[in-house]
């Protein structure tokens, strides 16, 4: 859409929200904002760059998994489904930190749940869910 096409489509009157064109844009550091009008620019505000993640397909084949490692996350996963489609009894037990930042923290924790889902086996199937450094921690 040109900058004549724009003009009009949008109007605060119509709509709560307005986006203006970069052009319009009344952060002109920021490519096409959308903001309440009246209000002030709030996220985003001490983010210094943006890097591109590798891709998923191109970083399991510079990381291929270990035959251990498959072995856990399929065992672990065919102990969640029979729960699911209640051939286990067992309940399950889903736990994590909400974001972990370090490896040597998220070790430790995996150590320590590690001797608990063990020692409770019998009882409970204990999942370790964990997100590290997810994106909306670390914006300023």
């Amino acid at each position: 859409m040109k900058n004549d096409e724009w003009r009009g489509k949008t109007s605060i009157r119509h709509s709560p929200f307005v986006i203006f064109p970069p052009s319009d844009s009344c952060f002109p550091h920021t490519a096409n904002p959308l903001y309440w009008p009246g209000m002030f620019r709030t996220q985003d505000l001490r983010v210094k760059e943006i890097i591109r993640l590798i891709e998923p397909a191109a970083l399991k084949g510079a990381l291929p998994i270990t035959e251990a490692s498959g072995a856990t996350v399929y065992h672990g996963r065919e102990a969640v489904k029979n729960i699911l489609h209640q051939k286990d009894p067992r309940p399950l037990v889903i736990v994590g930190p909400c974001s972990i930042h370090d490896e040597k923290g998220a070790l430790e924790y995996a150590e320590k749940l590690n001797k608990l889902r063990n020692e409770f086996a019998s009882h409970l199937e204990i999942v370790m869910r964990v997100y590290f450094e997810k994106p909306r921690t670390t914006i300023g």
